[in-house]
Order: C-alpha cells, then structure tokens, then sequence
C-alpha cells in the first residue's frame, strides 16, 4: 500500500518553498498547491499535475514580465534552472486523521509531518527548525502548529514561522488524494531535518530618483535585533539595516549560556557572516554607544564618530546586577550574560572544587545543573527566599526544584544573604549574614538584571527601572521603538505595564517592531513563554504572573509530572507545566484564544489541555 514514485520536473521546487510569493497572483491557492485540498477534492494525477504546471507558467509568464526572478531561493539558487527529481509516497487514508488531528509519516525514509487543518491535509517537514522537536508531539491550533520544546510556530499551510525561537521555516511539501489515498512528493534530496532559510523580498534602492534611501538602525544584537532586522528584509524594506552590538559576537542563542556553561560559539551563533552579507545587514560588533539622541536622530559612538538614522530599534537587553558587597570585585567573582562571561566561566572553574552560587532564579539553578552534571563540583546556593523560584513559580512549584537538585548533590542556605567575600586577590570564602563562613574557589552572581538605557536621552524611562516605556505598538516615540529586556510594554490580556525578560518575548517583539517600524501599526499581543531545563527535567511557563491569589496543581509533584495554574482575580493569570509536553505550547494558545477549562474544571483535575486545544480550534474554525 505505501508506495513510492519518482517524478522528474524542471524548475519547480523552488516554486514548492515560495508559495507566499504566488498566492496572491493565482485565484485558486489549491491550484498551486497541487493538492493541499480538501479531502472531497479527489481528482485525478495527470490532472493535477497539469494544474501545477499552468500555475508554475502563470508565474513564471508574470516574473518575465515584471523583470523579476519569483523563483529565487533563500539557499540554493540552482534549482530554479536544473531538473529536479521527486519521490511521491502512499501515506494513508484520508480518513485516517481528523480535523485538529496531525502525525508522522515517511517518504523515501524521510520523516514528514502530515496534519489535518480544518478539514484539509497538509504536509511540511517533521522538525522543528529551531532544535529539531518533532513537530507531530507539539499542538495544533487551525493552520499553526507549536513545537513541543520552546513553542516556535509555524504555519502547516506555507511553513512559515510566526513565532519564535525558530528563525527558519520548515518545508511544505504537495498532497494529493486519488481514490481516497494520500500521496505526498518530495524532493529526492529531501532530508528529515529539512529547513528553509528565509528569503529576502526585493532588493537594496538603487536610488536613481536622486532621494536618498532610509537608514534603520537596530541597537543591539540580542534576540530582538536579529529578528526586527531579518524581519525588515523579509518584508521588503529597501534601505540600509544597520545592525550595532557592543558584543563581538554575531548574534547568538542566549538561553544556552547557563545550560550548557563554555557551549562551543558555532553551536549558538544563530547567523552567520554569509546571512547578513546576502541580506545586505550591515553589522557592527564591538561597538560603544555612548548616547542615543532620540530628538535628533542621531547615535554617538564613544571613538567620536556619531550616526543618523531615520527610525530605530533600542534592543540594548540587560546588564547583570553585582551585589554592591565587599569582594565583589576579587578574582573568581562572575556573572552571566554574554558569550563572553560564560566562556570565561568555563575556563575558570577548572581546577576549582567548591562553588558558591549567589540566587536562586534561573541562572543559578541552571549553572548549578552544569556544575554538578558536567564537572562534578560541590555547590552551595545562598538564597533570601525559603525555597527556589519562590517568587516566580510559588513554594510548591519551587520546592520539586529544590528537591531535584538536592537529589543530584546541589547543597542550599536558604532565607539568607551574602554579607561579604572574601579572599586576598581572589575569591577563597563567602561570609553569610549570620555569620557563616562557606569555603569557595568560585562565586557566581544570579542575582538578576537590569535594562541597560543610560545612553538614551530624550526618552521618559521608568522610575522604578529605567526601562523604556513603549505603547502596544512597542513605540517610544516617533520613528523610535524598543523591544526585549528594557521594554515596559502594554500585556495584551490585562493591559497592565509588564516588563518581561524572556528570549521568547525578545524575539517577538523584535519581529513586531520591525513591521512597525515599516508601517504596519500592529499590536504586540504575542503570550510570554519561557523555558528551564535542569538535570535533565523541563519545566514550561506560560503567561505573566507575578503576583498570584492561589496556585491549583493539576497531576503529582512527587513524579515530576504535573501542571500548575496561577490564578489572579478569578481568571488563569499563568500556567507551568512539568512532565506534560505539549500542555505549554497548548497552553499559549488558549491564552490568546481565552478559551481555558473554567476554574471549577481545572479544581477537579485531570485535564488535557492538548485534547481540550483540539476541541476548542476545531469548533471556532
């Protein structure tokens, strides 16, 4: 029954990955797609694949006329010219899955993933582009599926991503239903984790009109400023993107850091010097900003040199905060932040054997897994709250933290704080406020950040943090936006001023105001998601909660496998799940839907937010 057939056709896998570009230009976008129909659309093969090459001719007839290349490709310009062999495969029954419905399926040993969006079948790659999650484990919510791990998104219709981590999309591929049988063809060079670069739109003005192209200038190089300046290509914009970074690195996987303490710099550089070369970024690394004059347009670097812009993106992320604390300065104190700090960690905890880790947030934690899983150190956390994440994530949550870490070896002084460190040049103890002395080679400070702004002039910032103060459009002022860690923002779902300080929010909002930036005047009503990862047990959360009336565990804390829901006013404010892929991609999506179980459902326990998704997306279609 499952059968594989090759098929040779000149010049249109490229057309296969550009759908976007075609749309608009054809009256019947199942025309195109060659089958990504509905189920009663059973036709015959000759005819369909007479269909897909009067619609490759249509296109290519409107780009000759036009003067322009609609089959370029992101990644591999050969296509467009060269014969290009397919592999179409039997995968099943068009009943075999409902509406809401997706699973994987193989052709030509590549694994795909084949899902049914209200009512219609489509097949894209299997892998997240982001770190390969298999995408047939995540949710499915109308055309978008959710990867499982981080909760990127991608549309099941053009494979495009729409939310991050992914930076990349993830091939489409055609369906087509003969005698109630589905084929998928795929190129016969297709691999398993697949992913499609994006591709520009439109090319830098040539400016023979004699006016002078715009400049847009992104500052910083975090999540936010890779995105919004990916994101300004993508949408077409014609001027200088101008990409600046006091890092000397190319913009890379942050979250990573303190997972994985001194991870190689190629396995989370996200884009490489070939990327900006071909989207015509230009990037400037290791470079000091001494203001951002935001009344004249103009940013002043600290060599004297100073640059106009015509609107800007302030994407200047954090700084780690030092406890203002005797020793604070000796040899062996460290923070985390940038690739740089976590580089120079891993050089310096070599040879060391005791480990003081100041806080109990995230980063201590997740160095502490990494301390204690890859080099075996002894580590002591110092704390103020009574258990971890205490005030993220609740007592309850935070003590199946406590206690994983306990099991692995990770030793705590709770309820207190550092009074002193000491050491003569470098660091040899840690003096607590009771008194106690702890032996240490090595402190690291997670002890939080704060927005790194003090260059910015002309702009109102936060009294309580000095961070910039956007509207829904992330606006700050005119021709000038701010995204990620120094953005105070309007949270879509209260309306109350948040500020977030997530990866996943950072490169949202970088997308978002890079279309603003360009006149779109779009709303950022993206939900907040973070991840941890320690000792090899994940923790999704979902939402903005910092203050919370009550915490309703659904599932067993003991095992590890549960979900917790933060209620705020009557309402689910924020929910962490553990152990229950995918409840927190499921979980983003009801959040914007605001189509969550009632409370007293939620009080009865057991519920399935992934089933519960399914029936919400496939009753609003």
């Amino acid at each position: 029954m499952f059968r594989n057939r090759t098929i040779v056709r000149q010049g249109v896998s490229s057309l296969r990955n550009q759908t976007s570009k075609f749309r608009p230009l054809l009256d019947n976008r199942t025309n195109y797609r060659a089958f990504h129909t509905q189920s009663q659309q059973q036709q015959s093969h000759t005819h369909n694949y007479s269909k897909l090459w009067l619609a490759s001719g249509l296109a290519l007839g409107i780009s000759l006329y036009l003067g322009k290349d609609l089959f370029s490709h992101a990644h591999d310009h050969k296509e467009k010219s060269e014969p290009v062999e397919y592999i179409e495969g039997n995968v099943g029954k068009v009943g075999d899955l409902k509406p809401g419905e997706m699973k994987e399926v193989v052709v030509n040993d590549v694994k795909l993933l084949l899902s049914n969006a209200n009512g219609t079948l489509h097949a894209t790659g299997l892998k997240c582009s982001h770190y390969g999650a298999p995408l047939n484990k995540g949710a499915l919510a109308g055309e978008v599926v959710y990867c499982p791990w981080h909760a990127a998104a991608f549309s099941v219709v053009t494979g495009k991503s729409e939310g991050a981590p992914a930076l990349d999309d993830i091939p489409v591929y055609t369906v087509r239903i003969e005698n109630d049988n589905v084929f998928v063809s795929i190129p016969k060079t297709a691999k398993t984790d697949d992913k499609v670069a994006p591709a520009r739109k439109g090319h830098l003005c040539n400016c023979s009109s004699g006016k002078a192209p715009k400049t847009f200038v992104i500052l910083g190089g975090g999540g936010s400023g890779l995105v919004a300046a990916q994101t300004l290509r993508q949408e077409g914009f014609k001027g200088r993107v101008v990409l600046i970074t006091k890092e000397d690195e190319l913009p890379y996987d942050r979250p990573m850091l303190s997972k994985q303490v001194g991870i190689p710099k190629e396995k989370v550089t996200l884009r490489d010097d070939q990327f900006f070369k071909t989207h015509d970024i230009e990037v400037h690394r290791g470079v000091e900003v001494n203001e951002v004059d935001t009344q004249g347009r103009k940013i002043k670097f600290s060599d004297g040199s100073d640059l106009t812009y015509d609107s800007v993106l302030l994407a200047t992320g954090a700084t780690p905060i030092v406890l203002p604390i005797p020793g604070n300065g000796l040899s062996g104190v460290h923070t985390l932040r940038s690739y740089k700090d976590s580089k120079e960690l891993a050089e310096d905890v070599e040879g060391k054997k005791k480990i003081v880790v100041i806080g109990s947030g995230f980063i201590g934690l997740e160095v502490s897994s990494w301390l204690r899983k890859a080099k075996n150190l002894d580590v002591t956390i110092v704390a103020l709250e009574k258990v971890p994440f205490e005030n993220v994530l609740g007592k309850e949550v935070g003590s199946v933290f406590q206690k994983l870490a306990e099991e692995n070896g990770v030793k705590f002084k709770l309820n207190t704080s550092v009074k002193e460190i000491t050491g003569n040049g470098k660091v040899d103890s840690v003096v607590l406020q009771n008194g106690e002395k702890l032996e240490a080679d090595l402190v690291v400070m997670g002890t939080g950040v704060k927005p790194a702004t003090k260059m910015i002039k002309g702009l109102d910032l936060h009294p309580r943090d000095g961070s910039v103060i956007v509207d829904s459009k992330l606006r700050a002022g005119e021709n000038v936006y701010a995204a990620g860690d120094i953005a105070t923002f309007p949270y879509f779902i209260t309306g109350e001023n948040v500020r977030v300080e997530h990866w996943q929010n950072a490169q949202d909002q970088g997308r978002v105001a890079a279309k603003n930036m360009l006149g779109k005047n779009l709303d950022f009503n993206r939900v907040p998601f973070f991840w941890t990862n320690q000792f090899g047990v994940g923790l999704r959360y979902v939402g903005y909660a910092p203050k919370y009336d009550e915490v309703i565990i659904d599932g067993d804390l003991n095992t590890r496998k549960f979900v917790a829901y933060f209620i705020r006013n009557g309402k689910i404010a924020a929910v962490a799940a553990m152990g229950k892929d995918p409840y927190g991609p499921a979980a983003v999506e009801l959040f914007s839907r605001d189509a969550f179980p009632s409370l007293d459902e939620i009080r009865k326990g057991n519920v399935d937010l992934h089933a519960h998704l399914t029936k919400v997306t496939t009753e609003q279609k």
